[in-house]
């Protein structure tokens, strides 16, 4: 014979619970609170890269028409990789 649970089934303790478990609106609640971060983090995100590319065109506009090479070759990458 199967043991019983004294308080019931999940179902029973679900009914006798009431509203508790029914759905209702959130409002401002942490789901929303995580969603506000997530946006603002996606924009900041996409901020930064937008700030990265423009100085790097700035950088490379730098060396190419203004003509301030570095001293070493591969200093040239090496600085358009950093601003990036």
């Amino acid at each position: 014979m199967a043991a019983v649970n004294p308080r019931g089934t999940l179902e029973e303790r679900a009914k006798l619970a009431g509203p508790v478990f029914a759905n209702k609106p959130r409002g401002l609640g942490a789901s929303n609170r995580l969603e506000w971060i997530h946006r603002l983090s996606e924009f900041l995100a996409w901020v930064a890269l937008g700030l990265g590319y423009a100085s790097a065109l700035f950088i490379v506009a730098d060396i190419v028409v203004l003509g301030n090479w570095q001293h070493m070759a591969i200093m040239n990458l090496a600085v358009l990789l950093t601003a990036l």
